[in-house]
């Protein structure tokens, strides 16, 4: 049995990031001096997992962390449950992702943060599907991407190569995107 028999990431599907989403996460990133983190909501779409909303919930957060715990996920689930957004029943939409900043540090996941996300799911048996999703990005816009599975047996994937920004985007979209934040920042002064 393939490790991915029980998550959306088959061949061919991908994990969709649409572009107002993108540019939140982005600009909390370059707002913020300390890192932040958000949780959100995800559906099963025959494409892949695409990310429907963010929310910021309250939290404690430094120079080098933003944790995401049990009370977080509450209040996420709590507030979308009281807006609508998910239905008891439903077997597509899903508290599945978390992202958080790393302001001007690499946009790579931090044994903190790989420790976090492990833990997500406690023994494996409190999601159904039983995966997360995590996300890193700094100011620049770097990212990384990881699933976590946990079952068959606990395993985290690298799909930073799986996602996409965009709703059924494809690699030159992205590049467009990418781009146009750089000419952006250059016509506000920032070299970078």
């Amino acid at each position: 049995m393939s490790v991915l028999a029980n998550s959306p990431f088959l061949p061919g599907k991908r994990f969709y990031i649409p572009e107002h989403i993108h540019a939140q996460m982005l600009e909390l990133t370059r707002a913020c001096s300390v890192e932040v983190s958000a949780v959100g909501l995800v559906s099963l779409e025959p494409e892949g997992v695409v990310v429907r909303e963010l929310y910021v919930p309250h939290q404690l957060v430094g120079d080098a962390h933003a944790q995401v715990d049990g009370a977080m996920l509450s209040e996420a689930q709590a507030h979308w449950f009281n807006n609508g957004k998910i239905v008891v029943g439903d077997t597509k939409t899903f508290v599945r992702f978390n992202w958080h900043s790393h302001v001007d540090f690499q946009a790579e996941f931090s044994i903190p943060d790989k420790q976090q996300s492990a833990s997500m799911g406690g023994d494996g048996t409190a999601f159904d599907p039983p995966w997360w999703i995590s996300m890193v990005m700094n100011r620049d816009g770097e990212y990384s991407v990881c699933l976590e599975l946990f079952q068959p047996i606990r395993t985290t994937l690298d799909i930073t190569d799986e996602t996409m920004f965009g709703h059924h985007a494809h690699p030159s979209t992205l590049l467009d995107l990418l781009e146009r934040v750089k000419k952006g920042r250059r016509e506000h002064g920032n070299k970078k």
